[in-house]
């Protein structure tokens, strides 16, 4: 049976241009009737046609199709395969991470408003932390970063990973970017400059908001150091922060910073 070509655009649910260029790149090979007015397509071609649509999705352009099925087809079709799983599997990795991200942060934004004041004892995942800069109160010398890192950390595969940490030493401040270690793994990230790993480490944490720009002082998370006190916990390294957002609510601008204070366990 032969079919004209807006048949077969009606049962492949695909364009008459689209079947045209599958024809002019040798895909498939319609007769014409006989008054030449009209592509006849056989049960073949729309075989041919539905198989090239499958290959196009599978990353092999329409070009390279009939070079394919006509030289060497099997050999050709399992390589290119290859090539297109190993493509997908990388994919797949990167999205998995940022899902594993976006949850992260989605569930600590939803939860800061609510543990603003309220202290709780906690674990701090294992991390990375790269060298951003230093501070004085709220001035800041931030550029000190490793440039070959720097053009990692700010890429656009690699930034929505990150957070800004920072180690207080009273006012001062010493600046990173942290990464939790399973999605540095899990991303394959190069490693330059002045770097850090930190072990999982039990913390007391509480959230704050530092006020206005210019506002924030080390009377903010002093009531943590104070509760680490009177609760016979010791201390197991410097107080830290990590920003957890910044941006207007209300008429308020609101910048949300967790604090964690590392503490020995048993």
């Amino acid at each position: 049976m032969k079919y004209r070509i807006g048949d077969v655009s009606k049962m492949l649910h695909i364009s008459d241009q689209m079947i045209r260029y599958y024809e002019k790149n040798g895909v498939i090979h319609p007769e014409r009737s006989g008054d030449g007015q009209y592509r006849l397509y056989s049960e073949m071609d729309v075989f041919l046609l539905f198989e090239a649509m499958k290959y196009k999705e599978w990353d092999i352009s329409i070009p390279e199709i009939n070079d394919m099925i006509s030289n060497d087809y099997y050999t050709t079709l399992i390589e290119r395969l290859g090539i297109y799983e190993k493509k997908l599997a990388e994919e797949a990795r990167m999205r998995n991470a940022m899902l594993q991200r976006v949850a992260r942060v989605r569930r600590k934004l939803k939860l800061s408003r609510y543990n603003v004041g309220h202290i709780a004892v906690d674990i701090l995942p294992e991390c990375e932390l790269f060298f951003m800069g230093e501070s004085q109160g709220e001035s800041y010398d931030i550029y000190m970063m490793d440039e070959e890192m720097a053009s990692i950390v700010y890429s656009s595969e690699y930034v929505p990973f990150f957070d800004p940490y920072v180690e207080y030493d009273g006012n001062n401040g010493t600046w990173w970017y942290l990464i939790n270690s399973d999605l540095a793994e899990m991303l394959k990230l190069p490693e330059h400059g002045r770097h850090r790993h930190l072990e999982e480490q039990a913390v007391l944490t509480t959230f704050i908001d530092m006020g206005d720009p210019g506002e924030f002082t080390p009377d903010k998370y002093l009531p943590l150091q104070k509760y680490a006190e009177e609760n016979g916990y010791e201390t197991a390294g410097p107080m830290c922060g990590v920003i957890v957002g910044r941006g207007n609510e209300g008429d308020h601008f609101r910048r949300m910073m967790q604090m964690v204070l590392p503490i020995r366990t048993l």
